[in-house]
């Protein structure tokens, strides 16, 4: 008879008799209950079943994507990629693997260890990790990790069984470490950034009640790809760190060696000009010494920018009033604008009062921010220097009538080495003044129209 619930028909009840026999109206209904009944409890076990399958599949899915997201957090909190694959291997046993071993090719690895080994029980730890360098794979294996290295596609084994491990051509000494780890389902999956395969990651089950499956292999390989991405990124983390201290290293001796002849030549410069020299060996001194001066200024500037770069750059802060910091300044930048026919003004009555700040390095800021505005402001125009306290901050700022900035080129006018068309000089004035602002715990700005001058701000605080 039809199982029949819900107007479906579930399976057939069948009943088997020895002989011939008569069924009467009252058993005919009631076999016909009983087909009822059973289809409507055959009906309600598998709708449990489904519930039941449907909720471990989400608490499954819910696990997977903590431990994706545990992963992104481990990920992003470190630069050193030998770290980082070393956290992601003790992650994955602790969350989704009995084992877990991580291999680089050995041009990746930097003279590192090219594998990263990590056992759900640390006392075997060391035998995979020795299992692991007896038994390399070779590197034209047709499975495992050198596949997947050179190949970039994933490989699922939902299971293990000792005759798929003899089939693999093993020895004896081999197989018996094998079966030693008691592998009995297993992942492998490309460690990808960029488009390139970077390495693999290898995730073993050796309980008997796990076995992984498509959806595991879908977040084994999200798994690759992220730390892919971030292994990536420590690299060339490293690397430019390298190329900076290679860089730092390099100007510093170079730095070194130029200051005594660059001073020689200056003050040989200075020496013939105070000794009364014929008017044309006294221009041809006047420029050595120019040069000179702004060689030794150059070297300055790019030790000053490296500092930053680096966030060396050390401030000594003092209270000082601003408005002496101001005067000095203008005084020394005074036959500059004089030279260039610009009337320079200073406006501080606003700023006596103390401000914590490092002399020299402001004085540097003012120095680079009015001798940008001399260079721009055309002869008759003006430049003017205003600064004035607020209960929190100092604030400072530095007007022209030039031509202006184009608001393209706003921008990148603190950029390092950029120069407008017509702008003398190295580019770096104002990068490093925007970096001395910054290390005072203060921010500078700039505001411009074609035509109608520009103006830069800083601020201080002031506590």
């Amino acid at each position: 008879m039809p199982l029949e619930a819900e107007g479906r028909c579930l399976g057939a009840l069948a009943l088997v008799f020895h002989a011939r026999r008569h069924f009467d109206e009252e058993e005919r209904i009631f076999l016909a209950v009983l087909a009822r009944v059973a289809a409507q409890a055959l009906a309600r076990a598998r709708l449990f079943e489904s519930e039941r399958a449907a909720r471990a599949e989400a608490e499954s899915a819910h696990r997977r994507a903590a431990f994706l997201g545990e992963a992104s957090a481990l990920l992003a909190s470190s630069l050193d990629w030998e770290e980082t694959l070393a956290s992601v291997a003790r992650l994955a046993v602790a969350g989704v693997a009995d084992w877990c071993w991580v291999e680089l090719p050995e041009g990746l690895a930097g003279g590192a260890a090219p594998v990263v080994v990590a056992h759900v029980d640390p006392a075997r730890a060391e035998l995979s990790a020795a299992w692991r360098r007896r038994f390399p794979p070779g590197p034209d294996a047709p499975s495992g990790a050198p596949a997947v290295m050179r190949t970039g596609r994933s490989e699922l084994y939902p299971e293990l069984p000792a005759s798929l491990l003899e089939a693999g051509g093993r020895d004896p000494e081999a197989l018996a470490a094998d079966r030693a780890l008691e592998t009995c389902s297993a992942m492998v999956v490309p460690l990808s950034a960029r488009g390139r395969t970077l390495g693999t990651i290898t995730l073993v089950a050796s309980r008997s009640d796990r076995r992984y499956g498509p959806e595991d292999l879908a977040m084994a390989e999200e798994l690759g790809r992220r730390a892919g991405v971030a292994m990536d990124n420590a690299r060339l983390y490293d690397e430019a760190q390298r190329a900076i201290r290679a860089r730092d290293d390099v100007l510093a001796i170079v730095s070194h060696d130029l200051k005594n002849p660059l001073e020689a030549i200056y003050l040989s410069a200075a020496l013939l000009l105070r000794t009364g020299a014929a008017p044309r060996l006294r221009r041809h001194a006047e420029t050595i010494q120019r040069s000179a001066a702004r060689m030794d200024r150059l070297i300055r500037e790019l030790l000053d920018l490296s500092s930053i770069e680096a966030g060396r750059l050390v401030v000594e802060p003092r209270p000082e009033p601003l408005d002496a910091v101001v005067e000095e300044a203008l005084a020394g930048l005074s036959p500059l604008a004089q030279e260039r026919g610009v009337a320079l003004a200073a406006d501080t009555a606003g700023a006596r009062e103390p401000v914590p700040c490092d002399r020299e390095r402001i004085l540097q800021v003012l120095s680079n921010l009015v001798g940008n505005a001399l260079q721009f402001a055309a002869r008759g125009g003006h430049v003017t220097v205003r600064a004035a306290l607020a209960p929190a901050e100092a604030r400072v700022e530095v007007r022209d009538d030039g031509p202006g900035i184009a608001p393209a080129q706003l921008r990148r006018v603190f950029d390092r080495y950029w120069k407008s068309g017509s702008r003398r000089g190295s580019g770096l004035g104002l990068s490093i003044a925007k970096g001395i602002v910054e290390a005072h715990g203060g921010r500078i700005e700039v505001e411009s129209q074609l035509g109608a001058g520009s103006t830069f701000r800083f601020t201080l605080p002031r506590r």
